[in-house]
């Protein structure tokens, strides 16, 4: 985002990095043993970069194209997930000026403005297709380590890519 104005190209390939990010933090996750679900079901869970909204936004557009019979139906609604969430997240930090966590010690002021970007950007999707419902304590400790490793890995694929977050 810049100023007021969004740069949709950079929301894009944010956007990207955090789906791709997500996907091989599961993969990671899957192999030492932790289970990642969603956070938009029912159940406590840890991972708030999900395809759920993607899906909803999707399910929209397919009564007029026939997108959920698309190959990579999954990894398309996980990226538009992200695109929105990355909106929401800019727009609750640049111009509703929630409060992120600035200065961490050993970690890059990028990967934490990153991390509340997620955490902001997932909380309107939360409330419309959840309600106002707390979920557990455990289930807060599990979606920041999911969080925090994502937008990890983000900023140093986006470091290896020279591409600026």
């Amino acid at each position: 985002m810049i100023g007021k104005k969004f740069d949709y190209m950079q929301t894009g390939k944010v956007g990207a990095l955090i789906a791709a990010s997500a996907l091989l933090v599961s993969f990671i996750f899957s192999k030492i043993g932790v289970v990642t679900t969603e956070l938009f079901s029912a159940f406590p869970s840890v991972s708030v970069v999900t395809a759920t909204v993607g899906e909803k936004t999707l399910g929209l557009l397919s009564g007029i194209l026939p997108i959920s019979d698309m190959w990579g139906f999954g990894i398309l609604a996980l990226f538009i997930s992200s695109i929105l969430m990355v909106l929401f997240g800019e727009y609750a930090i640049d111009n509703v000026k929630l409060p992120y966590l600035k200065k961490v010690p050993g970690i890059k002021p990028n990967t934490t403005r990153l991390f509340s970007v997620i955490i902001y950007g997932a909380i309107v999707p939360y409330v419309l297709l959840v309600g106002l419902v707390a979920p557990q304590a455990m289930t807060f400790l599990g979606i920041a380590i999911h969080t925090f490793a994502t937008a990890f890995i983000a900023v140093i694929v986006a470091g290896l890519l020279n591409f600026k977050i």
